[in-house]
């Protein structure tokens, strides 16, 4: 994405640190962990965010392992992300 619409458009997030993902250092990174709604709130606010693209998501082999973490960050995360399009407009 950043290549179409240009890395200072693009605001990377992962409940991780950035150190474990590889992308250009120049490209703005975000800590997010997307059952945290203030923190959600703040990213959406100090970039103001119009696009949201949602992969967050536990996936069956771990889900397994915590069912219940897997339907917290699956179901409140996704829950969340069109929160935050509705609230801020954005798509």
């Amino acid at each position: 994405m950043a290549e179409i619409y240009g890395a200072n458009n693009v605001i990377l997030s992962d409940i991780s640190e950035a150190h474990g993902h590889v992308h250009d250092p120049n490209q703005t990174f975000e800590r997010l962990d997307v059952t945290d709604i203030k923190s959600y709130r703040d990213v959406m606010e100090k970039h103001n965010i119009n696009y949201i693209v949602h992969l967050s998501g536990i996936l069956s082999a771990a889900g397994e392992k915590n069912p219940f973490l897997a339907m917290k960050v699956n179901g409140e995360g996704v829950i969340n992300a069109l929160e935050m399009a509705k609230n801020y407009k954005a798509k």
